[in-house]
């Protein structure tokens, strides 16, 4: 009920925005690639591991240099290598998808080449859509797998830049909350996208 009451208030939020600014928005689709880790003490032995995201995004241009952009992103978090959580188990690679809706504030710089640069910012929180722990055939693991937590809220920042209906963005992904339960990890992901607005 939690995931779901979290989704209606994002899809109403989105419906009010779009009824207000509808004649300078702007709509489109991403797909990107990546690489994602942990962040913090209690996770030893992790290196990024390739992540994918797809995603659609409304934005609602409020003035020529500033746009406001909430987003809906299906995206994978984690890491690879011989990883240890709560100094118990060991995995070779934890996998942790998520549906991911970050608000940003959008600031661009118009040129006239049809170049069009940009810096963005913005909270975002995700729902967690399944999770994957694998082991190496010579770990022998005795304790059960750590419980993920099912939202959790970070910050995106990124560059991007659009020429006509073509956007490309590089941003990072950084979780506040932690990924598991009763744990000092954190998810964090920088990734490459590409998108196009309709």
């Amino acid at each position: 009920m939690k995931k779901i009451g979290i989704v209606l208030t994002v899809v109403f939020t989105l419906a009010a925005g779009a009824a207000f600014a509808q004649s300078n928005m702007q709509k489109g689709l991403k797909v990107g690639v990546g690489m994602a880790n942990f962040n913090g003490n209690q996770v030893t032995g992790a290196s990024s591991q390739t992540s994918f995201t797809i995603g659609a995004f409304t934005s609602f241009k409020m003035s020529e240099s500033f746009a406001l952009q909430p987003e809906v992103n299906y995206l994978e978090e984690g890491a690879s290598g011989d990883l240890t959580i709560f100094s118990q188990n060991t995995y070779s690679s934890v996998k942790l998808s998520y549906l991911q809706i970050p608000v940003l504030a959008k600031f661009m710089l118009s040129t006239s080449s049809g170049f069009t640069p940009s810096i963005y910012a913005g909270p975002s929180f995700s729902v967690l859509l399944g999770h994957k722990f694998e082991t190496s055939s010579s770990t022998n693991n005795i304790f059960e797998n750590p419980t993920v937590n099912e939202v959790t809220g970070g910050a995106v920042v990124g560059v991007g830049a659009d020429i006509s209906n073509i956007m490309l963005d590089v941003r990072y992904n950084y979780d506040f909350t932690d990924a598991f339960r009763l744990s000092n990890a954190t998810n964090g992901a920088i990734s490459i996208t590409l998108g196009y607005a309709f």
